[in-house]
C-alpha cells in the first residue's frame, strides 16, 4: 500500500518574492490571507518526477483550497477526485498589531513557532489542526486498504501534521523529494 503526500504547486502570488518585505504583523496576515485564495501561476512547468508519481496513483484526493485543486487540474485528474476540508491548510496565526515592521518571512516564522506552541490568534489551533490530520490520515488509510496507490494534493504543514499522524498508524517514509512546491512524500506499508 502507498500513499503520496504531494504539495500544490506554485501560486500566482509567489511569497518567495515577499521573504525580505518589511511588513507589520497585520500586512503579514493581510498577505496570509490573500496567499489562501491565490490562483495556480498558469506559467510554471511542472516536475517530471511530480507528473509521474501522480499519474501512477490509483485515487486522488485534494484539498478543497484553490491552489489544491487547480493543482489537480494542471496534473489532469481533475475528473476523479475527492475534493474535502478535512485536507486544507490549517490557517495561519497573526497579530493583528501595525508595529513593528520585520520581514515578511520574519513574521511568518514566529507566528508558526508560536503556532507550535499553542498561539492561534487569527489563525487554527494546533491541536484541531492535528484532529483534522487524524481524520485525514484515516482517511487516506482507509483508501489505501483498496487502491495501489492513493494521492493527496495538499499543503506542506498538513502534509507533515498527516504524514506524522500515519507514521503512528505503521506507515513508513520511503521517499522524500524536498518542500518546494509540488514536493512530495511517499508513505508505504505492507497489508
Amino acid at each position: 500500500m502507498k500513499i503520496v503526500l504531494m504539495r500544490h504547486g506554485r501560486p500566482i502570488l509567489h511569497l518567495e518574492a515577499l521573504k525580505n518585505k518589511r511588513k507589520s504583523p497585520a500586512e503579514t496576515g493581510a498577505v496570509i490571507r490573500d496567499y489562501e485564495f491565490s490562483e495556480l501561476d498558469p506559467k510554471q512547468q511542472l516536475p517530471v518526477a511530480s507528473v509521474d508519481i501522480a499519474n501512477a496513483c490509483t485515487i486522488t484526493y485534494s484539498s478543497s483550497m484553490h491552489r489544491a485543486i487547480g493543482s489537480v487540474q494542471m496534473l489532469d485528474l481533475a475528473n476523479d477526485v475527492t475534493i474535502h476540508g478535512c485536507f486544507a491548510e490549517s490557517a495561519h496565526p497573526y497579530l493583528n498589531w501595525r508595529w513593528p515592521k520585520l520581514k515578511f518571512f520574519t513574521w511568518c516564522f514566529l507566528f508558526r513557532l508560536a503556532w507550535f506552541m499553542g498561539f492561534a490568534k487569527n489563525g487554527e489551533a494546533i491541536s484541531t489542526a492535528r484532529d483534522r490530520a487524524q481524520i485525514s490520515a484515516d482517511r487516506l488509510a482507509q483508501a489505501a486498504q483498496n487502491e495501489r496507490a492513493v494521492l493527496l494534493l495538499g499543503h506542506g504543514f498538513m502534509n507533515h501534521l498527516i504524514a506524522t499522524k500515519l507514521k503512528q498508524q505503521g506507515w513508513k517514509k520511503t521517499s522524500v523529494s524536498g518542500r518546494d512546491y509540488w514536493s512530495y512524500i511517499v508513505l508505504e506499508k505492507t497489508k
